[in-house]
Formats: C-alpha cells, sequence, structure tokens
C-alpha cells in the first residue's frame, strides 16, 4: 500500500498566521495578507494562500522584515507541501530556514530544519532526511518540541518500513496532543496509525483508529487536510469488503481536495492494498 502523508497540523511548526503583531503600523499590510492566506490555507484553498502569502513576503522584503519575511517564506513552502509539489516546498523551507537562524529564531529554525527532513523523507532521498532530522534535534532539550518531533521521526521511520516501531511515536505524540487539545493533530496522528494499521492488513484497528481521526477532525477549524482523512477511509472501507462505506468516504473526499491535487481513482481504491 502506498504511503500517504498528511503534514502535521499548524498547531506543529511555525504558525501559519502571523504571530508578529507588532503595534508599528508598517507591518500591517503584510500582516493583512498573512492573515487572509491563513484563512485558504485552513479552509484548503492552498493555492490562493500561496498567492496571499506572496504579497505578504513581498510587503516583508521591501520593509526588511527579517522573522517576518522567513515566516512567510516557510508558510508557502508548507502550502507546496500539502499540495505534493516537493521540488517547489523544499527551497522555501530552506530560505525560511536560513531566514530564522539569521534572526535568531531558533525554535523556528528547527521546526523548518523538521519540515526539510520531511520533504527529503518523500523525495526518497532518505540520508538526506536523517541529516537534518539530527541537525535539528541535536540542540532542543524544549518539552513544547516533543510531539513534533516524535511525529517528525514517526514518519521518518515510517517512510523506511519501520511501522511497528513508528506506531509507538505516534502514539506518544497523540498523547501529548491530546493534553493541549491539539484537535487537527490529533486527528493527523490517528490518521498515520490506521495507515500502519491498514499496510499490515489489520483492517478492522485501522477502521477504529481512522473513524477516530474524523472525530477529532471534527473538533478542529482546520480542513487542509480533511481528504487524506477520508481517502484513508475509503480504502479501509474496500478492504473490508464495504463497497458503499469506500464510495461514501471517497465522494467526500473528492468534494474537499484541494485544487491541484490527484486522487486516486475509486476503481484504485477498491483494489484493496495496490493504492
Amino acid at each position: 500500500m502506498r504511503f500517504v502523508f498528511a503534514i502535521i497540523g499548524c498547531a506543529l511548526i511555525v504558525s501559519c498566521a502571523n504571530p508578529l503583531r507588532g503595534k508599528n503600523p508598517y507591518w500591517y499590510n503584510g500582516y493583512v495578507y498573512g492573515t487572509q492566506a491563513y484563512g485558504y490555507f485552513a479552509q484548503g484553498k492552498l493555492q490562493t494562500a500561496i498567492t496571499s502569502y506572496k504579497k505578504a513576503l513581498a510587503e516583508a522584503q521591501r520593509l526588511d522584515i527579517v522573522q517576518q519575511a522567513g515566516l512567510y517564506t516557510f508558510n508557502i513552502g508548507r502550502c507546496f507541501y500539502e499540495l505534493d509539489v516537493n521540488d517547489s516546498a523544499l527551497p522555501y523551507f530552506q530560505r525560511s530556514y536560513e531566514a530564522f537562524l539569521s534572526c535568531k529564531d531558533d525554535p523556528a529554525g528547527r521546526r523548518g530544519a523538521g519540515f526539510i527532513a520531511l520533504t527529503f523523507s518523500n523525495m526518497g532521498q532518505n540520508d538526506s532526511a536523517m541529516a537534518w532530522y539530527k541537525r535539528a534535534t541535536a540542540v532542543t532539550a524544549d518539552k513544547k518540541e516533543r510531539p513534533f518531533w516524535l511525529s517528525v521521526h514517526g514518519r521518518l521511520l515510517w517512510r523506511r518500513d519501520h511501522g511497528k516501531e513508528a506506531l509507538n511515536y505516534f502514539e506518544e505524540a497523540f498523547t501529548l496532543y491530546k493534553k493541549i487539545k491539539a484537535y487537527n493533530a490529533m486527528a493527523q496522528m490517528c490518521f498515520m496509525r490506521a495507515e500502519i494499521y491498514c499496510f499490515y492488513a489489520d483492517y478492522a484497528e485501522a477502521r477504529k483508529i481512522i473513524e477516530e481521526s474524523l472525530f477529532w477532525g471534527d473538533k478542529s477549524e482546520l480542513r487542509y487536510d480533511r481528504f487524506r482523512i477520508l481517502l484513508s477511509a475509503a480504502s479501509i472501507s474496500a478492504c473490508l469488503g464495504d463497497k458503499a462505506g469506500a464510495q461514501g468516504y471517497y465522494q467526500r473526499a473528492r468534494q474537499c481536495a484541494p485544487f491541484g491535487i490527484s486522487l486516486p481513482s475509486m476503481e484504485t481504491i477498491m483494489e484493496c492494498g495496490k493504492r
């Protein structure tokens, strides 16, 4: 079964919105564009979000606000990442990493490095992925960052076919996110676990967990990754012989998938284990 990677939710990364709410009026235009872009991102309108983030970035660069420019650069990469366009995401993540380091924003830089690692992993460059992961985690001891790094480590393991080991990381990350009510992140950790159980043909457990993923996702305002969970639910239903359920989830996934995302055909979904 093909790996389906959702990105870790906004609760796990440098905020997709603009945290730089300074009183200086020259920040205003970039902030407005950035706030609009985050709204589009949350709704899954990723192409529109990219356009708005680029306008915000231009404002930040024009006024030489390095941290703000790093943030918007990161978020453009994040949108491309969600669109599965890794070749476009990577240079934005790398530029944002350099910007964060230049302004001494170490937590943002580390998390940017985490997304560089994930992008390399998605591109099949596992050695580069692990090198960036080690670079980022070598200097962090912040407990607030622990669930993020658990989820990154789990994904890197999963990509390298260590699914059963990855489960432990996703389960611990879920527990930590539950304490802070990070609902989208909780939904994604359930999604990853369901994908692993489906890979190992434990479809009953996979269905239970994917339903939990949808439950927690319902509590979140973020919808950019909803289609991935629904697509997984469709595949799991197909593997259980529930054709009607598979078709229902698939249609819902089609309706909410961001523009620019290519979904497998319904016929492929029904071929359990071959998507």
